[in-house]
């Protein structure tokens, strides 16, 4: 068994090794945020400080520091851990933008401990989002036991949230009232839902539905297979990144130790030792600057998820934002025309998984492209460069290929778009890729003018497609192509 102080010694050395140039700026930070992290559940604050200060991400950096300050929460003996939560207050306003309105809320409790209630008060003030501050102090007001001061508080808070804008106003308010009726003050909870725009049952009501909804949707059919340590380790060394080695040991090191002999082989292997090459930025990374290799490897140079819970790992977290969106259009058309030479550099299931990045999430290509915010010359000159995929790229590999992401290539081109410069080119190239001489082709395309329907131009091609290879067609091709002119194919 390897305990969980040699676990830690071999992450820290590891860490320490990831090479101090820009390419690697990612996997330094996770690996030393999860160093932090797991000090922390040592209950090593000195390390876990020594980890802080090796960060040099600011989202990383805030995230350690809630994690000290929820840790400071259950030591409040700990001078260390007070001088650092008595400075993230004093400064909470540099890592406003970074601390989702949970976190800054769930702060209150481990400050109130450790420092007192003025510290919260302090905390409160210096936040320049009145929603946030207002949730600030109503969550106080649980951990305050003079029903005087409580309400003096709320009403604090109330003042707060009726600065908030329009939009989320009624959300800060909900806040106030729902502390208003859990203190007793009825009256107060009663004025301030007169303030509201939307009746708050009804709000809550639909809400709550959302939420069976989406648990609902979300919900596995099938529970996933049970995870093990050993098979966990084979796949993080499989994805081949740096940071998630280090992320195993810290995590069997929170577990109290790696016992499971294969496992404690292949942590002591020289492979599992090596510093890989650095992996691909965050899939949700601003790709406007991007040169094409850049581009390229961001797609289609992630490993393939072998299990759904790994997604996160390899792709990263957040939401993608496109500051350039002419600029990256422009890239990617250069990608596609090009594909080809480039594609073939990675796995067909690498350019799958690239593929459906593009046209799912997190870029939703096509959403993109009817946004009206790159000229109308650049869509049509990025539409038709989808035609140099199929011919360069799927016709030679169309036997070998079993994704799925060229077939529905198209789906979200529809009529339904309202964007007829769109329409147009895309039926234009479907079009060219339809006599493409492979059935794989063929589908996609078909497939895709089924997406198109009821535009009569998509039906006009379906139909010249099955008067002039009708004969050679078998009867359940004939009867999936009429199901395509009508828009009825699945």
């Amino acid at each position: 068994m390897i305990f969980s102080v040699g676990l830690m010694a071999i992450a820290e050395d590891l860490a320490g090794r990831i090479p101090n140039d820009e390419a690697y700026v990612a996997e330094r930070n996770a690996s030393w945020l999860a160093i932090g992290r797991a000090f922390l559940k040592l209950d090593d604050f000195g390390s876990a400080f020594e980890a802080l200060n090796l960060l040099t991400d600011y989202y990383a950096q805030v995230e350690l520091r809630i994690a000290a300050a929820q840790w400071s929460g259950h030591h409040p003996e700990s001078d260390a851990a007070r001088d650092l939560l008595r400075d993230t207050v004093d400064h909470i306003e540099s890592w406003e933008e970074l601390i989702s309105r949970r976190d800054l809320a769930d702060l209150v409790k481990p400050i109130c401990l450790v420092l007192g209630t003025e510290a919260v008060h302090a905390m409160s003030w210096r936040l320049r989002d009145p929603f946030t501050a207002g949730n600030v102090l109503v969550t106080l007001t649980g951990l305050l036991t003079d029903l005087g001061i409580r309400h003096e508080t709320l009403r604090s808070a109330e003042e707060l949230a009726k600065r908030v804008r329009s939009g989320n106003r009624d959300y800060a308010l909900r806040w106030v009232v729902s502390a208003y009726e859990s203190g007793g003050f009825e009256e107060d909870a009663r004025r301030v839902r007169a303030l509201m725009s939307q009746d708050l049952d009804l709000m809550n009501d639909f809400e709550a539905k959302l939420l069976r909804d989406a648990e609902r949707v979300l919900k596995p059919l099938v529970p996933p297979d049970p995870d093990t340590p050993r098979l966990r380790l084979r796949r993080f060394l499989e994805y081949g990144y740096n940071d998630l080695r280090v992320f195993f040991l810290t995590e069997c090191s929170e577990a109290g130790g790696l016992d499971d002999q294969e496992a404690e082989q292949l942590v002591n292997d020289e492979v599992f030792h090596r510093i890989a090459p650095p992996r691909p930025p965050s899939i949700y990374s601003d790709p406007s600057h991007f040169d094409l290799d850049s581009l390229t490897r961001s797609l289609f140079g992630r490993p393939i998820c072998q299990r759904a819970s790994d997604r996160s790992l390899i792709d990263g977290n957040g939401s993608l934002t496109i500051a350039d969106l002419g600029s990256f259009i422009n890239t990617l058309r250069d990608l596609f025309q090009g594909f080809g030479e480039i594609a073939p550099r990675f796995s067909p299931e690498q350019v799958d998984q690239g593929v459906w990045y593009l046209f799912g999430e997190p870029f939703w290509l096509v959403s993109q492209l009817v946004s009206g915010q790159i000229p109308s010359e650049q869509v049509i000159a990025i539409t038709h460069a989808m035609y140099y995929p199929f011919r360069d790229y799927y016709l030679p590999m169309a036997e070998l290929y079993s994704g799925t992401a060229f077939f529905m290539w198209w789906d979200n081109f529809s009529s339904g778009c309202k964007d007829p410069v769109l329409n147009a080119t895309a039926i234009d190239v479907l079009r060219r890729i339809l006599v493409l001489p492979h059935k794989a082709c063929r589908d996609a395309a078909l497939h895709g003018l089924n997406h198109l329907f009821p535009d009569p131009r998509a039906s006009a091609i379906i139909e010249t497609y099955l008067d002039n290879n009708r004969e050679s067609m078998s009867k359940d091709e004939i009867v999936w192509a009429k199901l395509c002119k009508a828009g009825e194919a699945q």
